[in-house]
């Protein structure tokens, strides 16, 4: 989560990177954002965020990933936030940091057994939606 101006008020990684480039990443961001879209690429990732007032929850995925997982995954992250701040404010945001990434860890786990399972379930497709078109 970050303000319009790139100041960034929690960050939580899933997947092992350097400091350094998830700053990079993080700074980038700001630069990038349109007024039109929820999702932006470089050559590197996928940036997929919500704007929530003066703030914005922000998703960065490898240009391989499902947007459409990602954008649900946002989706659920954001549903959390009003459950955990009492305003979209940097210090309420700050102050409840630790309840969201608990949060965030908890809605991440059960996204990714669910990819895993569908996976097993389905595993010459990408997803269940495709295997169910296959059988048209």
């Amino acid at each position: 989560m970050g303000t319009k101006q790139g100041k960034v008020l929690l960050s939580r990684q899933v997947v092992e990177m350097t400091r350094m480039k998830v700053e990079n990443h993080l700074t980038t961001f700001p630069r990038l954002i349109s007024s039109t879209d929820n999702t932006v690429e470089t050559a590197e990732v996928r940036y997929v965020y919500q704007p929530m007032e003066g703030i914005y929850l922000l998703l960065v995925t490898n240009k391989q990933s499902n947007i459409l997982e990602d954008l649900e995954t946002l989706r659920l992250l954001a549903k959390l936030v009003p459950e955990y701040v009492q305003s979209l404010e940097e210090e309420s945001i700050c102050a409840a940091a630790f309840e969201l990434i608990f949060a965030f860890d908890e809605v991440i786990s059960l996204v990714c057994f669910f990819r895993l399972a569908i996976s097993r379930l389905y595993p010459c497709t990408s997803s269940p939606i495709s295997a169910c078109s296959s059988f048209r």
